[in-house]
């Protein structure tokens, strides 16, 4: 049966692929192509290379047949469903990813600047106050001690797994409002942070300033923030000097892989510091490298794995949504019971296994929530290009940008709905796109300026 659904799911990456290629928006690399590539490398390409995935760092590696055919339909399926989304999507034109005179934003309207201004103020002072405020919170000052200790490599590898795994896991303030911030208004208020902070004190400056502010806020003790982070930093800044060629949709594959080389280091390098009490010299380094290039490239097909070992039957059904909770019902946290599964009880209540969405949609609902999953989540990217073509503001698109090209790789390793709510999928277009229209006014040329462009 293994050996009929490859084939099968070649062809659907096929399929899926020319879709994408013929019915994506021209010229410009957007959120959904991010998504759509990475996808393909990290969910579509590794069955092929590593079916059973099998690997040292990996908590399991004996998965049965049955996972596997289940794993290999559910991606078909997937796989089958975008290239459906990708033909129904409509034209998106945008005349320049970053501002120029003829580009379709508004930049010189004295009005529309001095709301951007207003705008760019205001979220530096809520992005490092509001951070700070919390600092009255002595766990929280404890934390965020414990926290630069860890990005200073000052803290023990038994240490920072207390720290991380037990110390704060039922405060609502750290783990609760805090988490649920991180990648939902964090990011707009560091990104705009960063603009302002740059234009008033240049580059060097602005980084440095920018580090304290996230040290002040999303840094925690996990190695996503300071990877994500510092990419959000380094796309804005790279639109806001003008930088087009890095967007440019034939350099898109090159660009991602070059972005997922640099995670790759990145994470080598955290986990060299993380556990630098097991690892030396270069055998070590060796050893770090091995497990940033399982985490980047091989977790994600494995956590599918074990989500499908986990829950073969695919009949959690709606339990495995929070929004249950309201109808007075406990939702169950599929990604600690795998984890569970997986590790045992004592290890495993500590820790989470996430995997692309549609590990969630088939233990929910079976091979139908596969189907209707990835065909709201292909929608959802098309709604996500769709909002940043309809931007108006100069500020707002160099926003919205970096952080969507970011945010949306988290239907790949989360449930659809945790990266929808939690992760900013849905919240952070609706709230950038009314922030645009705030800023943008009653501005009476637009219409004509439009016309013109």
């Amino acid at each position: 049966m293994i050996a009929i659904l490859l084939p099968f799911l070649a062809l659907a990456l096929a399929l899926s692929f020319m879709s994408w290629q013929a019915f994506r928006p021209k010229k410009w690399l957007f959120p959904s192509d991010v998504f759509y590539i990475l996808c393909f490398i990290t969910s579509g390409l590794v069955p092929f290379i590593n079916l059973r995935g099998e690997a040292e760092q990996a908590a399991e590696s004996d998965f049965s047949d049955q996972t596997i055919q289940i794993v290999l339909i559910s991606l078909i399926i997937m796989y089958l469903s975008f290239a459906v989304v990708w033909m129904l999507r409509k034209d998106l034109v945008i005349t320049d990813i970053v501002y120029n005179s003829k580009s379709n934003v508004i930049e010189s309207d004295r009005e529309v600047k001095g709301r951007t201004r207003q705008f760019l103020v205001a979220s530096l002072v809520v992005f490092f106050i509001g951070s700070a405020v919390f600092l009255v919170y002595p766990p929280y000052l404890q934390f965020k001690g414990q926290v630069l200790q860890f990005v200073t490599g000052n803290i023990s590898a038994s240490d920072y797994q207390v720290a991380r795994r037990l110390a704060y896991a039922e405060d609502n303030i750290i783990v609760g409002f805090m988490g649920r911030l991180r990648y939902a208004v964090f990011p707009i208020l560091f990104v705009a942070s960063s603009i302002y902070l740059v234009k008033k004190f240049g580059i060097y400056i602005g980084f440095l300033m920018a580090t304290v502010g996230f040290l002040l806020g999303p840094a925690s003790f996990a190695k996503a923030p300071m990877v994500i982070y510092l990419i959000y930093f380094s796309i804005a800044m790279v639109i806001f000097f003008g930088i087009r060629k890095p967007f440019l949709a034939r350099s898109s594959f090159f660009v991602i892989g070059c972005g997922l080389v640099v995670v790759q280091i990145l994470v080598t390098g955290v986990y060299f510091l993380q556990y630098r009490e097991h690892l030396f010299g270069f055998e070590g380094l060796n050893s770090a490298f091995g497990l940033a290039f399982f985490r980047v490239f091989g977790a994600n097909y494995n956590g599918l794995l074990m989500y499908i070992a986990t829950f073969p039957e695919g009949d959690v059904g709606f339990d495995g949504l929070s929004i249950v909770s309201v109808f007075g019902r406990v939702p169950r946290l599929m990604d600690q019971e795998v984890a569970i599964y997986i590790m045992g009880y004592d290890l495993g209540r500590f820790t989470t296994y996430p995997t692309i969405f549609i590990g969630n949609a088939y233990a929910s609902f079976g091979y139908i929530g596969v189907a209707i999953y990835s065909l709201i989540v292909g929608f959802v990217m098309y709604w996500i290009d769709l909002t940043f073509s309809q931007i108006r503001t100069r500020v707002v698109r160099n926003i919205y940008y970096p952080v969507m090209l970011v945010n949306v790789c988290f239907f790949s390793q989360l449930s659809a709905q945790t990266a929808l709510i939690t992760y900013g999928g849905f919240t952070i277009p609706f709230a950038l796109m009314f922030l645009d229209r705030i800023i943008v006014g009653g501005h009476h040329n637009f219409r004509a300026r439009m016309a013109r462009a």
